[in-house]
């Protein structure tokens, strides 16, 4: 993501446009932190323990609000100074307050997108220092009782078998948000170079006199779009944590042939997501 950050923006915003690099940049570290909170409270849901998963996001989220909002408040207070003291925005040179305004707007982004990645940094942690403190309670009798485990080689199989279809679930819903967001921002920019009339006229009263002549209507009204999906997917949102928590249930009365149990579990989860 880090070193792929600066071709892929080239190509999606198809105008030279690198307002969107420095946010990438500082959002790739939290592929790492994000994937490992994952293996925590994926294990810890297994064992029928949402509370890591629930003490973590809240940890998360947090985060996130705080670090987010301070670094973004901080960074255009930053440059709206400079511009007062010397007409510049982090040596840029700008004609008005309101262009001013404008030219923070990026590295504003880049310090709200920055608490993503503290977020998740400080989640880990917590989990980290969860497990080390209070273990996942499984007792050495518990272990002494247990059937005898798999062999390695074979675990580390049936694990890649299980996790290569998860992938590549996740990423064709991954690849469909990338097409969005390469796409129909190109194709917004062919729109603003051959025809931009239809788009001023259709957003007329809502594109500010900086948006038009700074280039930026094509990331705008994306933004916009971007804003109108985060909220129609609250609902699947909040509906999935009550079937991630349903799931172990789920599993144990299935793997058990016990269909009557198996619909009990699941019915919760399934009345809320309808």
């Amino acid at each position: 993501m880090f070193f792929g950050a600066r071709p892929y923006v080239s190509y999606a915003t198809d105008s030279g446009d690198m307002n969107a690099l420095p946010a990438i940049y500082l959002l790739s570290p939290a592929i790492l932190f994000s994937s490992m909170m994952a293996i925590y409270r994926g294990y810890y849901e297994g064992l029928r323990n949402m509370y890591p998963t629930a003490f973590s996001e809240v940890v998360e989220a947090l985060f996130k609000l705080i670090m987010g909002l301070a670094g973004a408040y901080l960074i255009i207070q930053n440059g709206l100074n400079e511009y007062a003291a010397s007409g510049t925005v982090y040596g840029i040179p700008v004609e008005s307050a309101e262009y001013a305004k404008a030219a923070t707007l990026p590295y504003a982004a880049a310090g709200a997108i920055f608490g993503v990645t503290v977020g998740s940094v400080f989640g880990f942690a917590f989990l980290w220092l969860y497990h080390k403190r209070n273990g996942d309670g499984i007792t050495r009798e518990m272990l002494v009782a247990s059937p005898r485990p798999y062999p390695m080689k074979q675990t580390i199989q049936r694990l890649v078998r299980t996790a290569i279809p998860v992938a590549l679930g996740a990423l064709a819903v991954n690849l469909s948000s990338l097409v969005d967001t390469t796409f129909v921002q190109r194709r917004l920019r062919d729109i603003m170079s051959i025809q931009p009339e239809v788009l001023l006229q259709e957003y007329s009263g809502l594109l500010s006199e900086v948006v038009i002549q700074t280039d930026r209507v094509p990331t705008f009204l994306f933004g916009c779009y971007g804003n109108a999906t985060t909220l129609f997917m609250l609902v699947p949102a909040i509906t999935q944590a009550f079937g991630v928590s349903a799931l172990p249930n789920v599993t144990t009365a299935w793997t058990t042939g016990d269909p009557k149990k198996s619909k009990i579990a699941s019915k919760p989860s399934c009345v809320l997501s309808q």
